[in-house]
């Protein structure tokens, strides 16, 4: 930020046609917003610290994903996903829903199936909008799988058109680890990406609604460069094990 005499401006509001009076009064409620916006955010991640998270149902589906099948990882990633997802729309239901909320999954009810609840998540942000569309694309190979009894044509269910379409593991995985994955079959690679999904729906399905709820960008509030809620790590920490088993089980 330069200086001008003994105030200090953001770089923007420096090269903003304004008088110094209105960059000071634009910077005092940039500065006051932030500060604000950060307290509320470690209101947030302190009242989820506080909870005890179990996550020893995603520990049993990183495992399931690593021994399994791979043509059957789309099966197992999407019935998980689909309890976090029923769970998460129970909670950010308000009470007092004619006819109480289970109507609203039986049969005939708008969240009565898989795909009528990723929407749903979709449309009133329950979760990141990408993580809602790769798991969709999964559901989508899923229905591919569940409906073709010639289980032996699906040997190469992870390279079908869609799942190109999911996140690389390059882009999985980022700079969050020094180890190289390149040569790993493709089979290995479906595997970890299902991991990783299962990994931050398990992550996001129970707080970005809520995140939403307290008035605060729910990424800035689960991934914050600042502070995040601690389970992130727990989560990080059984994704990078179990990736690391099927890089040891490739050998």
């Amino acid at each position: 930020m330069p200086d001008t005499g003994n105030e200090t401006w953001d770089d923007d509001i420096a090269r903003m046609k304004l008088s110094d009076v209105e960059k000071n009064g634009l910077q005092v409620y940039r500065n006051y917003t932030a500060a604000f916006d950060k307290q509320k955010i470690d209101i947030f991640c302190n009242e989820i610290d506080a909870v005890n998270h179990d996550l020893s149902e995603l520990s049993r589906v990183c495992q399931l994903l690593r021994v399994e099948d791979p043509r059957t990882a789309p099966l197992i990633l999407c019935a998980y996903v689909d309890d976090l997802l029923k769970k998460a729309l129970k909670a950010s239901i308000p009470d007092g829903v004619p006819g109480g909320k289970a109507e609203l999954f039986k049969s005939f009810g708008p969240m009565a199936s898989f795909d009528s609840r990723l929407k749903i998540a979709y449309a009133f942000g329950l979760c990141g909008t990408d993580i809602l569309t790769s798991i969709n694309i999964v559901r989508d190979v899923r229905n591919v799988i569940a409906h073709n009894w010639r289980f032996d044509e699906l040997e190469r269910v992870w390279a079908l058109k869609r799942m190109g379409d999911l996140p690389s593991m390059v882009r999985i995985l980022g700079e969050q680890t020094t180890a190289d994955f390149s040569d790993l079959s493709e089979q290995s690679q479906l595997r970890i990406q299902c991991i990783w999904l299962a990994g931050r729906f398990s992550y996001e399905a129970p707080l970005w609604w809520r995140a939403k709820g307290k008035q605060l960008s729910p990424f800035q509030a689960l991934y914050g460069s600042d502070r995040q809620p601690k389970v992130l790590r727990s989560i990080a920490e059984i994704c990078f094990v179990a990736t690391h088993e099927i890089a040891s089980d490739a050998q």
